[in-house]
Formats: C-alpha cells, structure tokens, sequence
C-alpha cells in the first residue's frame, strides 16, 4: 500500500499479488481513513521465467512486496528471485497525454 501516491501525496494505491505472479493495481477512495470505493488500474504480469525459473520449475507465488519511493518502483520478491517494476508505466499510453491522465493512474502524468 502506498498512501502518498501522486503529485500531492494524496492518493493511495494498493499492489494486491497473486500466486501466480500477477499483480493488481487499484486506487483506493479513501474518506477519513476508511474505504468508500477502488478502481483498478491495471494488471501486471511481473514474473519472469529467464530471471526466476530454477530447472525448469517455475514458482510464481508472490512471497513479497516492498514499495520504494525514492527509486520510483515495487519490488517483487519469488522464492527464487526478486523483481523491479517501476510504479508507473506511462508508455502504455503512448504519446496522449489525455490516455494517460485518464486512467487515473496517481503515478502517470505527474513523473517523468
């Protein structure tokens, strides 16, 4: 969970991971500190057979999550490795800075 996402350190984001190494993005509407609605933001395949793969074994249980402000990313640990993934993924709107505002996404349109 990051709740200092976004240009004003307003916004919260929650990274949910899966065991089969997939993370869901969602932007928490929050109220007071409590919960009034989400919206998902996206899906992040993060696993990575070259880099995570041990004989052919592939173990795509997300074990971990750690939120690096500073450097920008979420690192993503495995049992057999340990993934950066920048937190914004700007580029997947191509050159339409109006695409990418509107996905609501607090990381995209705010950093470089």
């Amino acid at each position: 969970v990051d709740n200092k996402a976004g240009p004003h350190k307003n916004h919260t984001v929650v990274f949910l991971g899966s065991e089969k190494g997939i993370i869901l993005k969602f932007l928490a509407k929050m109220n007071n500190g409590v919960l009034n609605d989400s919206l998902f933001l996206e899906e992040l395949n993060v696993y990575n057979p070259d880099r995570c793969s041990i004989d052919g074994v592939d173990d795509k249980r997300i074990i971990g999550m750690q939120i690096d402000a500073r450097g920008h990313a979420l690192w993503v640990a495995f049992t057999s490795c340990v993934v950066k993934v920048p937190l914004s993924r700007c580029e997947r709107h191509g050159r339409c800075k109006k695409s990418c505002i509107a996905s609501r996404d607090p990381y995209c349109g705010w950093v470089s």
